[in-house]
């Protein structure tokens, strides 16, 4: 026996752990860059906990680190942080 559709369909989603851009945490969701993807939200909001904790545990200037694909370092908050899901509409900008 099959599984209706929309479980197939759930299943199927990935979850970004998205970062905003520093200094600009009003922007669209469009704009944001995705640090990490996960299989499920549980581990994106477990990456995304570890990652505030190390923020708040003493980095100066509370930023996280990354590198854009054509190699230039990128600053974002880490602790604006949110997981995503990989088929949320918001992102269509993209």
């Amino acid at each position: 026996m099959r599984p209706p559709r929309h479980v197939v369909a759930l299943a199927l989603v990935g979850w970004y752990l998205m970062m905003p851009p520093l200094r600009e945490l009003q922007a669209p969701l469009s704009r944001w860059r995705i640090y990490k993807a996960f299989d499920t939200a549980e581990a994106c909001e477990h990456e995304l906990v570890a990652e505030q904790r190390w923020v708040k545990s003493g980095s100066k200037d509370r930023k996280v680190l990354t590198y854009s694909q054509d190699g230039k370092e990128q600053y974002f908050d880490g602790l604006a942080g949110q997981c995503v899901a990989t088929d949320d509409p918001r992102l269509k900008g993209k």
